[in-house]
C-alpha cells in the first residue's frame, strides 16, 4: 500500500491503485486494511511523534452475534481519495470516513459510499469470500485466467473487462476443495482432457446452445452430474445428465450406480449415445426426444454387451443397435416410431405407448408390444370390431349364435341371438330381432 500522511496539513491520500476493483467505476476500500496501514505509518520513526489518526472500538459480541468494529478519524486529521470519476465502497467497520459535514472527507470528483448499520454484523474476512463464489466455481477458457486465492473462480468482472473466472481445470479444482464446493459452472465450450477427473462434481454450463462439453477418452466423470450444456465424447463412469444435448457420447453407463438422462434432446453424429460395453446398472432415459427431422430417428448404440435400458415418456423417432447380451429394454412413448435393427440379435423389449413398431431383427429378440393400436385391437371389443369388417362370421340356426373367425379361420368371439325382444325366444334360422353382447368363443 501507498497510502500517504502529510503532517502538516493532516491529510491522507488514498490512491486509486489500492483500491479493490469491484465492476465499471466501482472501487471497495477495506477499512480494517486501512487502519493496520495507518497503524504502520503511525507507529514507523516518522510518524510516532504526531498524534493518533483514528480510534477503534473493537468488535463485540451479544447474545452470540458478534457486531462490527468501529473506526473514528481524529485530531483534525482528513482523507482524501486520488481525483477521478468513480465510487469507492467502504466495508469492514462502521466509520466516518465518508463524513464530508464534519470535514473527515476532503470531497472531490470520488463518490464515497458508506456501509454503516446500527446491527452490522461482523463478517471475518473467510465468510465474505466463501459467499462470494455462491456456491461454485466459475469458468471460462476464452475470458478466464488462472489463481487459487479469491476472487480467483467468482463471476466477478475484472476491472480491465476480462473476468476472475478461471481458463483451467487444475486451477478450478484446487479452488473447489479448498472452499468445500462439488459445482463447477462454465460459461463457453470446454474440452475435459484425457487425464482430467471430475467424478462427483456438479457441472453445469450456461445453455444448450452457449456450452459445449467435449470428453476426451480417458477423462474420468464417475458419479457427475451434467446440466445445461451439450455434450459430445467419451465418458467413463455412471452419471447423470440433465437439460442437455448430445450427440456421439459414448461410456453411457456404469457398475457404481444407474446412469440418468433426463429432459434431453438427442441428435445423431453418428450415433446419439454408446453405452458401455459390460457395464452392470441399467440406464434410464426420461422426458427425451429426438431432435432429428423427418424420418431419421435418434440413434442408440447399445454397444453389444451393454447394460439393460429403461425409457420414459420419449418423443419422436429411435432406433435401437447392436443388442446381443440378452438385454432388457422398457420403452414408453408419447408419439413416435421404434426401429429393431438387425444387429439386436439377443433382446427382449416391451413396447407401450403410441409408437409405431419396425422390426427388423432376424432372430433372438422378444417383441412385446404393448402399444396402444395392439391393447386396442386385441381387446375384445377391438377384435369384435375388427373382425366384423375384416374377417368370416357364421350365423349358425343351430346353436342360435353368430360367431366370429380371426384370420387364422379360428372361432374368437361369439353371440346369442333371439327372435323377440324380452329373449325368450332363440333364433332357429329366421327372424332374429337381438343380438346378445360379444363374448369370447364356447365351444
Amino acid at each position: 500500500m501507498v497510502y500517504s500522511v502529510d503532517w502538516a496539513t493532516k491529510v491522507i491520500t488514498i490512491p486509486k491503485a489500492d483500491l479493490t476493483p469491484i465492476v465499471g467505476t466501482l472501487y471497495e476500500l477495506d477499512t480494517e486494511v486501512f487502519r493496520n496501514e495507518l497503524h504502520t505509518i503511525q507507529a514507523s520513526e516518522t510518524g510516532i511523534v504526531f498524534s493518533d489518526i483514528f480510534s477503534r472500538n473493537a468488535p463485540y459480541t451479544v447474545a452470540g452475534v458478534t457486531y462490527a468494529q468501529s473506526i473514528q478519524i481524529i485530531n483534525g486529521y482528513s482523507i482524501t481519495f486520488e481525483d477521478g470519476t468513480y465510487s469507492v465502497r467502504l466495508i469492514g467497520s462502521n466509520n466516518d470516513i465518508f463524513d464530508i459535514q464534519n470535514g473527515i472527507l476532503n470531497q472531490n470528483s470520488v463518490q464515497v459510499i458508506p456501509n454503516n448499520s446500527a446491527g452490522l454484523v461482523d463478517l471475518n474476512k473467510e465468510d465474505i469470500e466463501h459467499g462470494a463464489y455462491n456456491g461454485a466455481v466459475s469458468l471460462d477458457a476464452i475470458n478466464g485466467g488462472s489463481g487459487t486465492t479469491h476472487p480467483w473462480g467468482t463471476t466477478r468482472p475484472e476491472i480491465s473487462g476480462g473476468t476472475y473466472a478461471l481458463d483451467n481445470l487444475s486451477d478450478a479444482l484446487a479452488v473447489a476443495a479448498a472452499r468445500g464446493f462439488r459445482q463447477l459452472d462454465i460459461r463457453g465450450d470446454w474440452t475435459f482432457g484425457a487425464t482430467d477427473n471430475i467424478d462427483n462434481y456438479e457441472i453445469r454450463g450456461y445453455s444448450q446452445s452457449q456450452s459445449f462439453f467435449t470428453f476426451t477418452a480417458g477423462c474420468s466423470t464417475s458419479q457427475t452430474e451434467f446440466f445445461d450444456a451439450e455434450l459430445a465424447g467419451v465418458l467413463n463412469g455412471a452419471l447423470s445428465i440433465t437439460n442437455c444435448h448430445v450427440e456421439a457420447l459414448s461410456g453411457v453407463g456404469g457398475n457404481l450406480s444407474e446412469t440418468n438422462i433426463h429432459d434431453t434432446i438427442f441428435e445423431n453424429n453418428p450415433y446419439s449415445i454408446k453405452l458401455t460395453a459390460g457395464a452392470t446398472k441399467h440406464v434410464n432415459i426420461i422426458d427425451c426426444a429426438s431432435e432429428e427431422p423427418g424420418y431419421s430417428p435418434a440413434v442408440i448404440d447399445m454397444n453389444g454387451t451393454g447394460p439393460d435400458m429403461v425409457i420414459r415418456h420419449w418423443q419422436g423417432g429411435i432406433k435401437l443397435t447392436n443388442a446381443t447380451n440378452g438385454q432388457l429394454v422398457s420403452l414408453d412413448t408419447t408419439g413416435g416410431h421404434l426401429t429393431i435393427d438387425s444387429t439386436c440379435t439377443n433382446m427382449t423389449i416391451v413396447v407401450r405407448g403410441d409408437t409405431k413398431i419396425t422390426d427388423n431383427s432376424v432372430s433372438g429378440v422378444t417383441l412385446i408390444d404393448q402399444t396402444t393400436p395392439t391393447l386396442v385391437w386385441d381387446h375384445p371389443t377391438g377384435q369384435a370390431i375388427y373382425s366384423q369388417m375384416y374377417y368370416r362370421r357364421v350365423i349358425s340356426a343351430i346353436t342360435s349364435r353368430e360367431i366370429y373367425y380371426d384370420i387364422d379361420n379360428l372361432p374368437i368371439l361369439q353371440c346369442l341371438l333371439w327372435k323377440d325382444e324380452a329373449r325368450t325366444i332363440p333364433y332357429d334360422g329366421t327372424g332374429a330381432a337381438v343380438r346378445d353382447k360379444v363374448t369370447a368363443y364356447v365351444p
